[in-house]
């Protein structure tokens, strides 16, 4: 990136005060947009790597329990699902059987 006030553009890789956007929120910041983002991009960046590193650890230690727990969730949650669309299918026959009978 740029010194002091300069903000490089990333499409020609050069510096100058002209390039960088002036910030249009309140707060802490370099007063530059293209910076800004990156940090937050580098926020962002640390946080999915502890995320990762996370659920490595909860794989190592409650894998095989989570697994059977998602299992268990997934063929619910199947069950749910199947269940409402039959039930919406049975009530559209219902209607159209209603809708039938005063023809």
């Amino acid at each position: 990136m740029g010194h002091n006030n300069e903000c490089c553009d990333s499409n020609t890789n050069s510096c100058s005060t002209s390039s960088c956007a002036p910030k249009k929120t309140k707060g802490c910041g370099s007063g530059c947009e293209m910076t800004d983002g990156l940090m937050r991009m580098a926020d962002k960046a640390w946080e999915q790597l502890m995320l990762q590193k996370m659920m490595k650890i909860f794989e190592e230690h409650r894998g095989a329990n989570m697994n059977k727990t998602a299992k268990a969730v997934v063929e619910a949650s199947l069950s749910h699902w199947e269940n409402k669309m039959k039930a919406m299918g049975d009530k559209h026959m219902s209607f159209e059987n209603i809708k039938k009978s005063m023809m």
